[in-house]
């Protein structure tokens, strides 16, 4: 009767405990925090991009240098002198490569109408 009560207790832990299979293609599907490499094709967390460097890079902020491939955050772009810009306000310099804010254009002029 024990050994019988044993095999029924391991069975049913081994139907309720995921296999190590699963555990270990569940760590595939995590994202790279930042500073970790991802020149290997993984994917950054949200909020991060891969760097020409392989290293995973945070959204960069105003200011912040964006010639390595990854990308300003909201409301910001990259600059053609490689820095994160703020979007143009009405009467700001838009000839950098930077748009404007939504419902402005660059003027032939190159400032934000």
């Amino acid at each position: 009767m024990l050994p019988l009560m044993i095999s029924i207790s391991a069975l049913l832990v081994s139907a309720l405990t995921p296999s190590l299979a699963q555990s270990i293609t569940g760590v595939d599907k995590r994202c790279t925090a930042p500073s970790q490499y991802c020149g290997n094709g993984a994917v950054c967390c949200p909020g991060s991009a891969c760097s020409l460097s392989g290293y995973c890079t945070l959204y960069g902020t105003s200011g912040q240098y964006c010639g390595n491939a990854v990308p300003c955050g909201t409301g910001l772009a990259c600059s053609r002198t490689g820095y994160c810009t703020p979007y143009g306000k009405a009467g700001d310099y838009c000839g950098n490569a930077v748009p404007c804010v939504a419902g402005l254009n660059c003027s032939w002029k190159g400032y934000c109408v």
